[in-house]
């Protein structure tokens, strides 16, 4: 059974487990066998149209991409967008920080009348976001086709230090908001953002 996971430092912009970031572990290898090749991109590609916004997930929906997805859905909110969906289909696996950002966003669209969905998630990405409770505000829709809609690459700047902190701590309240069970995953390291915020 796949297990929620947590972010293990408070610096949000510390570097990943290789099991975390998609990059294959090193076991120190010689000279001769070459260097080993770069992980594979984690990244957003969105499409809009009337009020919907698509947000397809390419790799990992980890921390690093869940900052560029927390402020730009804010500003489509704020545009009048109402109905999301997340993509999926080339998703290998989601992170705790994306997944609160997932629930922050669906739970705001809901105030203004509208929803988040998901189409496409593997089996497993699926009971992650029942694990965490993210599927009280979440559709989970399955197979849908959309190989013919034309997205284009979300860019977003880097946050500072400072905001960042702040939006994995938010990511994480949401997740605890939704399922007090969370509570027990996510707390310790909930303090440990407010510690580090407080300084």
């Amino acid at each position: 059974m796949p297990r929620p996971q947590e972010e293990e430092s408070s610096q949000p912009d510390a570097a990943q487990r290789p099991s975390e970031a998609g990059a294959a572990p090193r076991f120190g290898g010689t000279e001769s066998q070459g260097p080993l090749p770069p992980p594979p991109p984690n990244f957003l590609e969105i499409a809009r149209s009337e009020q919907t916004v698509i947000i397809r997930v390419i790799g990992l929906g980890n921390m690093k991409v869940a900052m560029g997805l927390m402020d730009f859905t804010t500003e489509m909110l704020k545009s009048g967008y109402t109905q999301f969906i997340f993509e999926l289909s080339g998703c290998k696996g989601l992170d705790s920080t994306f997944m609160g950002a997932m629930v922050g966003l669906a739970a705001a669209a809901q105030e203004d009348g509208g929803r988040a969905a998901v189409v496409n998630a593997s089996t497993d990405t699926a009971e992650l976001l029942q694990i965490v409770g993210a599927d009280k505000f979440l559709k989970l829709a399955g197979p849908y086709r959309m190989e013919d809609i034309e997205t284009e690459r979300l860019e977003a700047p880097p946050p500072s230090a400072e905001r960042r902190l702040e939006l994995v701590k938010k990511a994480h309240e949401n997740l605890v908001v939704i399922d007090k069970r969370n509570e027990a995953r996510f707390g310790a390291f909930l303090r440990q953002l407010s510690n580090e915020l407080a300084k």
